[in-house]
């Protein structure tokens, strides 16, 4: 008896090593690291003075990603980050706004891909760099995490992969396209305008109640002049221009003093919208780089004046109210009159004698 339970036991030891050690290789394969953290373009020539949009890119290698984060190191005084674009990011929600620490000569940025995450390639942020001197500037990662949408936060991130420019003397002033491949020079003849993209709209007011109420901003290039075209249903459209800071970031209301259309006129002409439905105008927008138009936007419905859902359906219900207590006021007042005439027609009867 005692031998046939020790030959089960040795059976039992000889097979633990070979499952410990199927478990310790199929283990690593599906939790392989295998995402990765880019910068494109990876290289190029640049002339002192031009601008390099580096795009920031995550490529899952198939897994599905729900978090992201990471830092970049740049070279000073030869490349300096002048602003920072997230608007066509995968990015869904950020826990920390990229930012940009010139002390410590970095850009930081953490965010959320919400369900069902995130798998394939994307773009993270664009990165625009002025440059400033002449060298061979490396930007590279200094740390990234990218988290597996698993229900355990897997890091997956086995690659960082780091960008190295080489920068030429100063040369004339070129314009550069955001795909970070075409180079143009700053010559109307040559000058192609796809390689430039028009501004992103990052808010506007959809429905102001008045047209001193109209409100616009968003980001372009930096230090460019940004050109806003308004138009009614009917007509030519009118053109302001304003300017972007040295981020790219602009905003524009119709209202503002330092506008072209002072308030009063724009008070007369938003006093038209009396009617139930409102004014429709349009609107769109385009920016000039260095002399150099980008393609304008789309056209964005707004309605001036009027009345919206909310405030129609609060205009029916006091209707009803006031209709529901029109009629008890009718009927109490129909009562009443009734009782009068009744009262006056009613006579006591006579007593018979005995």
């Amino acid at each position: 008896m005692q031998g046939s339970l020790g030959q089960k036991d040795s059976r039992i030891i000889s097979i633990l090593p070979i499952l410990f050690l199927l478990f310790s290789v199929l283990t690593p394969v599906s939790m392989a690291r295998a995402s990765s953290l880019f910068l494109n373009p990876s290289s190029g020539t640049y002339a002192v003075g031009s601008i390099i949009p580096v795009d920031v890119i995550v490529d899952t290698d198939g897994k599905t990603i729900n978090a992201i984060s990471g830092t970049l190191e740049f070279p000073e005084g030869v490349v300096k980050p002048t602003s920072v674009k997230k608007n066509d990011s995968i990015v869904t929600l950020w826990i920390q706004q990229p930012s940009i620490s010139a002390e410590r000569s970095e850009i930081s940025f953490e965010g959320l891909v919400l369900n069902p995450g995130f798998s394939g390639r994307g773009k993270v942020l664009t990165v625009y760099f002025e440059v400033l001197g002449t060298g061979s500037p490396v930007i590279a990662f200094s740390s990234g995490l990218t988290l597996a949408n698993d229900g355990f936060g897997t890091n997956i991130l086995e690659t960082l992969a780091d960008a190295r420019y080489e920068i030429s003397g100063i040369s004339s002033p070129i314009v550069r396209g955001t795909d970070g491949k075409t180079e143009l020079p700053l010559d109307q003849s040559s000058l192609v305008l796809s390689s430039l993209r028009p501004p992103v709209i990052t808010g506007y007011t959809n429905r102001p109640k008045n047209l001193a109420d109209f409100f616009v901003q968003g980001v372009t290039y930096p230090n460019a002049k940004v050109n806003i075209w308004l138009k009614l249903s009917s007509g030519d459209p009118k053109q302001y221009t304003i300017a972007s800071d040295e981020a790219g970031n602009f905003s524009y209301r119709y209202g503002s003093t330092k506008n072209l259309v002072p308030l009063l006129q724009a008070t007369v002409l938003s006093g038209l919208g009396g009617s139930l439905r409102g004014i429709p105008y349009q609107f769109w927008l385009g920016a000039v780089v260095e002399g150099v138009e980008t393609p304008p936007t789309q056209a964005f419905e707004v309605t001036v004046g009027g009345i919206g859902i909310p405030e129609m359906l609060l205009m029916v219900i006091i209707l009803l109210i006031l209709g529901v207590v029109g009629l008890l006021v009718f009927e109490m007042i129909l009562l009443r009159r009734v009782y009068e005439h009744d009262h006056e027609n009613y006579k006591e009867p006579t007593k018979s004698g005995s």
